[in-house]
């Protein structure tokens, strides 16, 4: 159980979004012209859109251009922006939970994902006045597993990385929080649990309603 945190930062995608399958979906959609008819987005989910398209240019052996990458990477996002739109993925009891921990504690988030997707998911769900700092891959210069977003977060929260508690559900997202000294718990909705424990997470909880009583809060 942490001691003496003060603050929690929440990732997006997997954590307050269900959009694991609709990522899957947008990266299929634009890899199966290229002759990709199967794809583990485990592998790639926390990155940024453009890095995970440079990875898979370097694992395929495209030689594409960063101008071709990024290219991909725009189709992928506008894709899965459009799906998320369209069907609104937030988990189940994620609104009520954000909204009671932010009565009591200040929130971040920190996605990988565009900001154009982030600022959709604060409208859509009216949410954006919960979250003391909201930084997406348009906000930082290095993607997870770079600290950068993390440590930029607990910047903007005022506080030690020691006193802040990721929530994460991606390999990436675990290294990222870790390297930026926070604490970090997980959920196995994207990425197993032992995979997630193994790449440093202190926990791995069953579902969002557990985070109270992991973190020992009693409101």
């Amino acid at each position: 159980m942490p001691c003496n945190f003060a603050a929690v930062i929440f990732d997006m995608d997997g954590v307050l979004l269900d959009s694991s399958s609709i990522h899957h979906a947008a990266f299929l959609e634009v890899l199966r012209p290229l002759g990709i008819v199967e794809f583990d987005y485990a592998e790639q989910a926390g990155r940024k859109t453009f890095d995970a398209f440079q990875q898979l240019n370097g694992k395929y052996g495209w030689q594409l251009s960063n101008l071709q990458i990024g290219e991909l990477a725009m189709a992928k996002s506008a894709a899965a922006l459009k799906a998320m739109r369209e069907s609104n993925p937030i988990f189940p009891g994620a609104h009520d939970l954000v909204q009671m921990l932010s009565s009591n504690l200040p929130l971040a988030l920190a996605s990988s994902g565009s900001r154009s997707s982030v600022e959709s998911f604060l409208d859509i769900n009216k949410l954006r006045h919960c979250f003391k700092s909201v930084l997406s891959s348009d906000d930082v210069a290095n993607s997870k597993p770079d600290p950068e977003i993390y440590s930029k977060s607990c910047e903007a929260l005022q506080l030690p990385p020691s006193r802040c508690v990721v929530i994460e559900d991606a390999v990436s997202g675990v290294i990222s929080a870790k390297q930026a000294g926070t604490i970090v718990y997980c959920l196995a909705t994207t990425t197993g649990s032992s995979t997630l424990l193994a790449a440093g997470a202190t926990g791995c909880l069953a579902r969002l309603d557990d985070i109270p009583s992991a973190l020992g809060l009693h409101f």
